[in-house]
């Protein structure tokens, strides 16, 4: 086992992680477009496809800390966080002042400021992931000795334990009857980095261990294979009987059916693809420009009526590949710019067509 068994994983599963959440708001458009057919065939199909790929935005959390560990097991090098204060999070802030002014129901100086405001610091808007991703940075700088004192065998089930009764406060309980509390209940409970606990720490472990997780997880390749219907079989279940009644990645749930797919993506890159194709490249090198900027082609998309001979999954498809496309012709266009990656973020330059070029890449800490 090498980096680069690391490396196409990461490359793997960052891309697919993108593809699921640009595929969630896409598939969001799509059911308010054709809300007058909500019996049919595509309906359904398009509900369950929805919930398959709700492991878009954990799947984020496990990578970044996967890499931090792997490259920086003991602390993080200077200029850690100036660098990420440029390329992430000043993007974080422009794109959410640009969702604010395209979002915003009244328009008025005030009401622009205040959305700008709720979507910075309360993470109103879709891009509220970053918060959640610094907050783990930080934890990484002080849990760093304490993961490191301790095994993965004590560790992780304490943090999956944690993970879930968090998550199961908001998901099985009726907020109290005040507005703040009805307002945490409705997504302020997403930002607070114990909902995510249980991917940082997977993710931890992962990078430190990499080699010896890679083994484990080929010596139960059979299980790993079938883990993932279980899981997801679980949350069809779950919404049958309606015992949580909203569908989102910050279900008790989803930890499992994640944490599965993550397995599986691992497994199938690791065994039995043994090069990424150009278009994963592609799409894992400008996978934060695209989370940045494609619910700004979406929100343009919406302006105009689907044609008549589109149907659900064809106007889903079309919804999908010009979001993505435009979110990665609009990052290379700024990116030639000098000040455009503190803008839509920076596009890493990695490239596919060889596995000696792929080797030769140091492993880098990505979002």
């Amino acid at each position: 086992m090498n980096n680069n068994s690391t490396i196409n994983s990461v490359f793997w599963l960052r891309a697919i992680a993108c593809i699921a959440v640009v595929m969630g708001h896409s598939i969001q458009l799509t059911n308010v477009e054709f809300k007058h057919l909500s019996n049919d065939f595509y309906s359904l199909f398009l509900n369950y496809l929805l919930a398959a790929g709700l492991f878009g935005t954990p799947i984020f959390v496990f990578i970044s800390e996967l890499l931090l560990s792997k490259k920086y097991p003991v602390q993080l090098p200077k200029g850690f966080f100036r660098k990420r204060f440029g390329y992430i999070l000043l993007p974080y802030i422009f794109m959410n002042i640009i969702y604010a002014i395209i979002e915003v129901k009244r328009i008025s100086i005030e009401t622009i400021l205040l959305e700008i405001v709720k979507n910075i610091f309360l993470g109103h808007s879709v891009l509220y992931f970053v918060l959640i991703i610094f907050q783990f940075y930080f934890l990484h700088v002080k849990l760093n000795k304490f993961l490191n004192r301790f095994s993965p065998s004590v560790v992780l089930p304490l943090a999956l334990l944690v993970n879930v009764i968090y998550l199961g406060i908001f998901n099985f309980t009726n907020p109290p009857n005040f507005f703040i509390a009805q307002e945490i209940w409705r997504f302020g409970y997403w930002l607070p980095f114990i909902g995510w606990v249980f991917y940082f720490s997977l993710g931890f472990y992962c990078g430190k261990y990499f080699n010896e997780f890679l083994s484990l997880i080929i010596k139960n390749k059979y299980i790993i294979l079938l883990l993932p219907v279980f899981t997801f079989l679980l949350f069809v279940i779950i919404n049958k009987y309606n015992l949580i009644n909203f569908t989102n990645s910050k279900r008790i749930d989803m930890v499992l059916y994640t944490t599965s797919v993550i397995f599986l993506i691992i497994l199938f890159t690791t065994i039995f693809i043994k090069k990424v194709p150009k278009i994963i490249m592609i799409i894992s090198n400008y996978s934060f420009c695209i989370y940045l900027m494609h619910m700004l082609f979406i929100h343009l998309i919406e302006l105009a009526s689907p044609p008549m001979f589109f149907n659900k999954l064809s106007y889903l498809i079309i919804v999908l590949i010009t979001s993505i496309t435009c979110s990665i012709l609009s990052a290379h266009i700024f990116n030639k710019a000098a000040f455009g990656k503190y803008l839509i973020g920076n596009v890493n330059r990695y490239k596919s067509d060889t596995h000696r070029q792929i080797r030769q890449k140091k492993v880098t800490e990505i979002v």
